[in-house]
């Protein structure tokens, strides 16, 4: 199915062409919708659609699906006409974890093939830091509000299915327990 991004004046649309070649397209506007420009975008390629966040009218983060828990997450620095996809930075071989656009200049995320450890990743040089642990094994979200303040959610633990509520106030490299 198509996803569909805001920010500001500016939407994007992803989706798959359904028959072959099967195209990647990304529709973009810059009027609020009024009027779209097409383009086939290789790096936006997913099984089920990438899904669009954008930090800025010119930083967007795609989270593509390549099927069998794993994906890619590219990055654009012009709004979507050129995106970067590099598997040097964790980024794009991700696997069943959570990512996080904090800002127009760094996302926070955990990619699944290494699960103990919290990155941080700078838009500008695309340069990858881990800056601490995740407060839980396997998280079911994570959301920063600044660069320094944020939240996540266990997954389910044990037979009752209770998750617990993290909260961090320095940048994730500490957590502790809000609600459980």
């Amino acid at each position: 199915p198509p996803q569909v991004a805001a920010y500001g004046s500016d939407v994007w649309i992803t989706g798959q062409q359904q028959s072959a070649p099967y195209h990647a397209l990304l529709a973009t506007s810059h009027d609020s919708g009024r009027r779209f420009t097409v383009a086939v975008q290789p790096a936006l390629s997913s099984v089920n659609g990438c899904s669009l966040d954008p930090t800025s009218s010119s930083v967007v983060w795609a989270q593509c699906d390549q099927g069998n828990m794993h994906g890619d997450i590219p990055l654009s620095r012009d709004g979507g006409v050129l995106w970067i996809t590099t598997s040097r930075n964790l980024t794009g071989n991700f696997a069943w974890g959570v990512f996080d656009p904090v800002s127009r200049n760094a996302a926070y995320f955990v990619n699944g093939l290494y699960p103990s450890r919290l990155n941080r990743i700078a838009v500008q040089d695309e340069r990858t830091q881990a800056i601490g642990r995740p407060p839980y094994p396997e998280l079911a979200s994570m959301v920063f509000t600044s660069v320094s303040l944020g939240l996540a959610l266990s997954d389910q633990i044990g037979p009752s299915g209770r998750q617990v509520l993290y909260r961090t106030s320095d940048g994730g490299a500490a957590w502790r327990r809000v609600v459980a």
